[in-house]
Formats: structure tokens, sequence, C-alpha cells
């Protein structure tokens, strides 16, 4: 938002700004600055986001922003997002690969190539020459792999190609300047033969100059083009994979031609011999056989293209037009012309089509790209830069840019969020081609991640990503933060660099280095409690706190006290004693507490004292007095945070000392009520997540009310997080895994015994492979915002779907994600994280530590049967349900199947099951062990890591490795 402020409206803005202090007070508050600066910066800013970039600029909450602060605050947004490129961080290798047909001289055509298409089910390209063939080429390597003569009579050019798909097979049309359309069908083992060649005779007709494929809304294999066809038993697989630029299912083929008239062909792309049965026949069209698109055009037409987003066909004219027809009823063989655009008055050479942003790229005789509204055909933009006509454009779908290629042979790369050329590439040969000095087609492949140029043979212009040092981390990520107010996530890494992304994209919003002294590693870090300023403590001991969104440095916190790495920081803020408080623990054994106030260096401070280790965590319950603490030697302690008193002490018992540390604390804010509590959430290095009531006396204080196993074997709690009703606790472990258990109904009742029940797993997954540093729910997206020292932030689905990694080249859309159910998520795990698609997610196989792992166990089956009975009923197709029934007649009570299938599962550990098998066990009420499938149910991590700087790092990365069930 901030980047549509620019220095020229510096100055209006301070009349502005003078204007409004109607007080004289020497600042603005939030409703004058929406009232008086709206018609200047919320030009396309919405009142939510102009209350945002208030708060933003008013870093120090106290309702009022002065002229200083404010441009105090643009500026510095200027430097965190200065020189920052977006996400358009790939570029094309210039440097021509060695031509691999070099030995083969009739490999490449003899003349201009004038078509290219991708034909995804043998993964080759197809060109279409002037020189009467069209040729496959692997799309690996350019290798040639088959030449065609169009026709055997004639040497009649190449006009145009396209990928037919129907039913059974995937067919190549081949269109030619001798009136004829061949359609050439793809077999088994990449062999193509000849289904049939339709004679254009009709006098109404000019010969063919461009072509495409629409799919049909409804499939229907008796009524539709190609489906009737057999060339061959055995080639269904063959079919089943169809190019990437159509789906899947019958298509209807449409050309245009040198007339300007656009028409569908209505039938067969076989034909067969009337006598004998055999195919590969030529035969004239009747007037049956096609029907008029549209004739809006004046002149041939250059380019006719299916986009499925629009539901359209768009053909493009030497006569200067575009037309737009509305196809969304062509199973009908209704045709309806929604717009016609006067785009280049001297003719149109090429268009293609973005969908991200519904825009069309037009070039015709001029040096100027054109972009189109792809809805209303209004002008967006022009794209200037080239000397020279430019004759192609295509575009790169994945990272939104628009490739152009001039008749000079200069291809330039642009940007669509921002209209500006990110890249210029010239023919790096310099050589000049024959027949004609010229790049003839372009295109992009977005499966090989490359551009694709060509004269008389093919040129690939391979993506490659650019150092990722300017858009990720380089060093191990100390958290990553979700800050609500303003829908942004905040990450830091041990070198001082914090960056701000953008949830919605995952693209960086701006970053800033040197959050500390020169040397120091950040160590800690958390936001206040309005979430406007970012605390962040180091190694060195200095606690720090900045405006998160443009780096700027609020405060800064001074003690005399021993120097120690800071593992924790919280800001506390009660209401009713008009308290702000700002806390630092860490490896000096001590709580230190500021109180917030306006000044910049606060040196006043307060300190709690008892631990004799290392504190290594800490936590606030809002609203309330309470503080707590845990230390390496295992000591959790409850604190009064006003008067520094300690409540109460707690140790976390363990066989061996390695396992004592207590690595993480949160408190059940909605539980804070409840008879003895607040209740508070421990995670120990044993792996084990322990809770407690805090106000509990007596010897049974000194004891947690459960133990859970909240990590894999051998490996730490590193990190701990709730939803905001306390009914879903996520936990992260030092060997990079992630669990979601169900805690809603622990303590709900105040019933204090048999708590470690109400801790029901819902599953786990392997996000990372080394250590998670923080996990983060977003509420309103039901989403986790992970962060590890493997210097990567990520951000999951609960199910464990992964939806991308901050500060990718390609970004994503998380307002968009497509919700899965616990049960169909393992195609989507990723593989590089730990390997974990071959193995269930973990329903029965908790370990059995603790004194309430068995009854935790027991719950969780329950919970699990309620849930499948109460939701899951209907999951099960009702015809595999009937299916399901005939094959096995006889039906148990769903407790009983359900403790048979238990049963059965404990006692063969060597066929694991799956969830869907259980699901759908439990749904029809019975049980048939032979049908569940096996899946390896175990993996081993990575080999041992070095150590890490922080003492509680040492002792989870030196516990050695594990083999998780």
């Amino acid at each position: 938002m901030e980047d549509q402020i620019n220095l020229a409206e510096l100055h209006q803005m301070k009349l502005k700004f003078d204007a409004a202090d109607e007080d004289g007070s020497d600042g603005i508050e939030m409703d004058e600055f929406i009232e008086h600066f709206g018609d200047i910066v919320g030009k396309s800013l919405s009142d939510l986001q102009l209350k945002q970039l208030f708060m933003k600029i008013d870093a120090d909450s106290n309702g009022s922003v002065d002229w200083d602060e404010f441009t105090n605050f643009m500026f510095l947004k200027r430097q965190t997002t200065a020189g920052d490129d977006g996400p358009a961080i790939w570029t094309y290798g210039e440097r021509e690969a060695a031509d691999v047909n070099a030995g083969e001289p009739h490999a490449n055509h003899k003349d201009v190539i004038v078509a290219i298409a991708y034909v995804g089910v043998i993964d080759r390209y197809v060109t279409g020459s002037r020189d009467g063939t069209f040729r496959l080429f692997h799309a690996s390597d350019f290798q040639h792999a088959g030449t065609f003569r169009v026709s055997g009579e004639t040497n009649a050019w190449v006009t145009d190609v396209s990928v037919v798909p129907s039913e059974k097979r995937t067919f190549i049309a081949v269109a030619a300047s001798d009136r004829t359309v061949s359609f050439y069908a793809v077999l088994l083992q990449n062999k193509l033969t000849l289904a049939g060649r339709y004679a254009l005779n009709d006098a109404s007709m000019g010969a063919p100059t461009c072509a495409t494929a629409v799919p049909l809304a409804t499939p229907d294999a008796a009524a539709t083009p190609g489906a009737s066809a057999d060339l061959g038993a055995g080639n269904a697989s063959a079919a089943s994979v169809t190019s990437t630029t159509h789906p899947h299912g019958p298509h209807r083929f449409m050309w245009g031609d040198s007339g300007g008239t656009v028409r569908a062909l209505m039938c067969d792309y076989v034909v067969k011999h009337e006598r004998d049965g055999t195919y590969g026949h030529t035969r004239s069209v009747a007037k049956t056989d096609w029907m008029v698109v549209h004739e809006k055009h004046t002149d041939a037409c250059v380019k006719l293209m299916h986009v499925p987003e629009l539901e359209c066909v768009v053909s493009a004219s030497n006569d200067g037009t575009i037309v737009v027809v509305d196809v969304s009823t062509v199973r009908l063989n209704s045709f309806r012309v929604k717009m016609t655009l006067e785009a280049h008055p001297k003719g149109v050479l090429d268009f293609d089509y973005c969908p991200a942003h519904n825009v069309f790229a037009s070039c015709g005789i001029g040096r100027d790209v054109m972009l189109w509204h792809g809805s209303t055909g209004s002008r967006l933009g022009i794209l200037k830069g080239h000397v020279s006509t430019v004759c192609k454009v295509c575009v790169d779908v994945n990272l939104q840019q628009v490739v152009s290629v001039s008749a000079d042979k200069t291809i330039k790369v642009w940007d669509l969020r921002n209209n500006r050329c990110v890249q210029t590439m010239e023919d790096a040969c310099k050589k000049t081609y024959r027949p004609e000095d010229r790049i003839a087609v372009v295109t992009h492949d977005p499966r090989h991640r490359r551009l694709i140029t060509g004269t008389t043979r093919l040129r690939g212009w391979c993506q490659t990503m650019r150092t990722r040092e300017d858009q990720g981390h380089n060093h191990a990520v100390v958290g990553c933060l979700y800050n609500d107010a303003f829908d942004v996530a905040v990450s830091a890494d041990e070198s001082g660099e914090i960056c701000v992304w953008n949830v919605s994209t995952g693209a960086r919003d701006g970053k800033f280095n040197n959050a500390h002294a020169p040397g120091a590693r950040i160590t800690a870090m958390t936001f206040d409690t309005q979430e406007r300023r970012l605390l962040t403590g180091a190694n060195d001991g200095g606690v720090r706190m900045h405006n998160h969104d443009n780096g700027q440095l609020l405060k800064e916190m001074f003690h005399d006290e021993g120097k120690g790495e800071v593992t924790a920081v919280l800001h506390a803020q009660d209401e009713i004693r008009d308290a702000k408080i700002i806390l630092a623990a860490g490896w000096n054994h001590l709580v230190i507490a500021w109180n917030d106030t306006e000044d910049s260096e606060l040196r006043e401070y307060w300190v709690m004292r008892g631990h004799e280790e290392d504190i290594l965590c800490a936590a606030y319950c809002a609203n309330t007095v309470w503080v707590a603490t845990g230390d390496y030697g295992g000591k959790i302690m409850l604190w009064n945070l006003y008067s520094g008193a300690r409540l109460a002490t707690w140790t976390i018992e363990c066989e061996d000392d390695h396992d004592a540390p207590c690595e993480k604390l949160l408190f059940l804010q909605t539980r804070r009520d409840v008879k003895e509590g607040p209740v508070l959430i421990s995670g120990g290095a044993d792996g084990n997540v322990r809770a407690w009531l805090a106000m509990r006396k007596g010897r049974r204080g000194q004891r947690p009310i459960a133990i859970v196993n909240a990590a894999a074997s051998g490996e730490a709690v590193a990190a701990m997080k709730t939803d905001p009703t306390d009914t879903k606790l996520f936990v992260g472990d030092s060997a990079g895994h992630v669990r979601v258990f169900d805690i809603e109904n622990v303590l709900r009742d105040g019933n204090v015994e048999d708590v470690g029940a109400a801790f029901v797993e819902l599953g786990a997954w392997r996000p990372h492979k080394r250590a998670i540093a923080s996990v983060e729910y977003m509420p309103a997206r039901d989403l986790l915002v992970l962060s590890s020292v493997d210097a990567e932030c990520t951000l999951w689905t609960l199910e464990g779907a992964q939806i991308g990694v901050f500060g990718q080249a390609t970004p994503w859309r998380a307002t968009s994600v497509t919700r899965t159910t616990w049960k169909s998520v393992a195609h989507k795990r990723r593989v590089g994280g730990g390997d974990t698609s071959g193995r269930p997610w973990r329903l029965d196989e908790m370990a059995d530590s603790g004194p309430g792992a068995a009854a935790s166990k027991k719950a969780k089956h329950a919970e699990m049967l309620k849930a499948l009975l109460r939701s899951k009923s209907d999951v099960v197709a009702p015809a595999r349900c009937a299916k399901k029934d005939a094959e096995a007649p006889g039906v148990s009570p769903p407790a009983l199947a359900a403790a048979t299938y238990l049963k059965e599962r404990k006692e063969r550990m060597n066929r694991p099951a799956r969830w869907a098998d259980f699901e759908t066990c439990m749904v029809h009420g019975k049980l048939r062990v032979h049908e569940l499938r096996e899946t390896p149910e175990t993996f081993t991590s990575p080999p041992k890591r070095g150590t890490s700087q922080s003492r509680s790092s040492v002792a989870r990365e030196d516990r050695g490795r594990m083999s998780v069930s």
C-alpha cells in the first residue's frame, strides 16, 4: 500500500497534514487520517487498508501520528523494498546449447517453422513448416523423433498444428495451404498414423491458416468427434494423458481461414474407406460436416486460441481486430460473439492470454505490446521498449510474464505485476537465418520451464532461478510469526535479517537487516499485545523493539545484570492496571521486566530470581498476573508479573537428565477460569507434552495432570501453538515433524481425572528435515505457518498439504486453498521433507510412554469412531457401499467392528492400515483385514547435524536420530 505514495505528493500531504491537525497537537488521529488523506493515498485503498496503514505508522500505539513519524515511516519503507524484484526471480539463460541434430542433416526443417505445439501424451514438440512437413522432437533435448509429409502430390505449406484430445486417443491436426486438414492419431510406442484428411473444397472456404480445439462441456462418446474411432487395440493408456494445453475428454476442432471466417468441424476425425473399412483416407467436407462460428473478420485469420478460463475462443486477423466468441454452449452447436477489439489498425500479428490477471497481450505492426482486459476489452496498458516491430508474444502463466519478440530478434520479458521489463535477450549467435532472418515462432513450456523459439530449428531458453539470497533466509530461522492485525508473516534469522511476507501469495513485502548489534544473533522474537511492534532478543543479551513493517528502531531495553543469550521475550498488557510490560529471560537465569513507556530507551527494570539453570522458555497468561518460565534443569516457575513473587514451582521428572529441559510453555487462555487453574502446557526435551494446574496445592500440585507423547522417538518438543479457542494443539519437534492434537475436551468439564485421554492426536507429518523453530496458526484461513532451522518458512494446511515456501518464485493463492480431508492428503505431502508419503497418518501408534498414554489411546479411538459415525457416514459413494455390502453381507455393530479392527491391528503390526481402510470399515460396520493395503510405516531421519549455538538446540540435535511409526 505504501508504494502508492510518492515523493511528488509530499508537499500536498504536508498541507493536508497541517489542516487535519484540528486540535493543534502536532499529530493526527485515525479518523482524521482517513478523512483527509483518503483522496491522496486512498484512491485504490479501502478503509480497512487505510486503517492498517495508519496503525503501521503509529507503531508506538499512542493513537496519533505526527509528521516526523509519517515521513520516517515512508522513507524507511522505501529502503526495505528497494531493489526487491518481488517474486520474479527466474531468468532465461542466454547460452545456446549444442545442436543435438547436427549430425542428422534431414532432422531440421528446410524452411521457416510457422507453428509449434506440445504433445503431452508422448512428451514431444510438434512443429509445422513451410517446407510441407511437420516434425516431432523430444521435449527433453530437442532430439529429432520423426518427419511426416502432409501431401505427397504438392509441396503445400503447413499453416498450423494443433493437439486435439478425444475420449479414446489424442490427435494431431495439421492445417495446410492446399486447403486440407489432416488428423494423425497418437498410438502406442509413440507412433503416429494418419487417421483421416479433409479437403476443404467448399466454394465459401479459404485456406486454413490457424486452428485450435475446444473441449465439449459434457462428454458423450456416442455423439462426439473422434469418439467412434478404433485405430488399434490397447491404446487407452496412450490416450489417457493429454496435452497440458487441453483437459481430458472430447474436443471440437475449429479453424480460421484466409477469408477471415472461423468454422467448427462437426464430423469424426477418422476417415474410413466405405468398402474395406481401412482408415487414413481423404474426403471432401460436406455441408453437414461443418458450421460457422463467426464471420467478423474481413481479412485472413492469423491466430485462433481457446481460453478455458473465459469459456471463449479468440481469433485475431490482419484486419486489426480481435474477436472473442462465447463457446460455453459449444455442445449445443451454438456460439455468440461477446466483443470485438479494435486492437492494431495495421493488423494483428499475435496475442496470448494470462489467466492470473485476466489480461490479453497482443502485438501488431508496431513497436508496442498492448494489454487488454479479458472480460471488458478495455485497454489496460502498453509495454514499450522494442525498437522494431513486435511480431510474436507469449505468456508464462506461472510467473505471470509476457515474452515479446521483435523483428530484430530481440526478446524482452515483462512482469505483468508492474508492467516492467525484467530481462532483455538477443540472439547470441548473431547469425543471419535463411530463408528469412527472423524468429518465426515462440512459445513457453511450463512443464519444462523453458522458452522455445524457432527458425528452421528449435532453440530452448531454459529458466534458471536467481540466488534466493534476496528472497528467503540464508541462515537458521529463529521464528516466523503471524500478525493477524495486518495479515502478514514476519520471520527472523540468526543473522539479524527480518522479512515481512504476504501470506496470500508467499511474496516478500520487505526486509531489514542488522536488527541488533554487529555480530549479534537474534535468538527470540514476539509481537506486542496489539501486534503493532516486534520485540527481539539476541545472544548478547540485547532486547529491542522495531516497527516490523519498515525496520524502524523504536525502543531499546537496558539492564546491568549479567549478559547472556535471550531465549524468550514477552509483552504483557493489563487494561485494568493500565500497564504495559516487556519481559526477557535467558541464560543469565533471570526474568527481567521493563515498563513499556514512551521513552526510546528503557533503563528502569525489576528482576525475578529463582532459576539455577538457563531459562529456555516463557509464557504469559493474557489479562492476568501470571508468567511462567522453564529452564534447562526441568524447573517450571510461576510468577506474579507485577510483584515479582514466585507462586509455584514444578519439576519435570525424567530418568535421564538430558530429557529434563523444559523447551516450550503456553497457557490455555480459555481454561484460565477452571478450578485450580490456569492450565499450563509444557513441552519437554523428552518429547512429551505435560499439562499442569497452576494453582493446585500440595503434593498433587507438584505433578502434571497429563503426560502425552508429542514427538518422534528420541526427539524434543521444539515449538507449540494453539488456536484461539484452544481446541487444537500444534506441536513441532526437533526432527522436523508436526503433530496436530484435538484438545477441545481438556478440562472442559473441570474433571482432572484422566486428562491425558482428552488429548486426541489427529495426524502427523514431516514438513522439514531439521528442527521446527516455530508453529503459527492462521484462524481465518485455517492454515499453519511453520519455520525451521533449515532456513525455510512454509505454509501448510492442517491436513499436511504444503501450499508453498515463503519467497518461492511462483506465488500461491492462500485465499483459495482447496480443503482436503484427513484421509486424502498422502499424495500431496512433500517427499523432499523427509518422505512421509509412504506412511499413514499416526492413528493408533502413539508411543507407550507416560501415565496417560493408554487412556489417551483408548479415548482417541473412541473419538475417531464418534467422528466417523457423526459426520463421515457420507464419505463413501452409495455405489461403493452397495458393492461392499454385496461382497460381505455380514454386518457387525460399529463398536464391535472398531474393537475388532484395533485388536487385529495390534496383533498384525506387519499389516498397517490407512485411514481410508479404517474409515470404510467403521462407516459400514464391518472389517476385512485381508483387504488392508500394506504400506511402509517407518523411515529414517537424516544424519546427525552439526551443533547449534544454543544449549537447548545442542541437546535436541545430539540425542540421536529416530525411526517413527
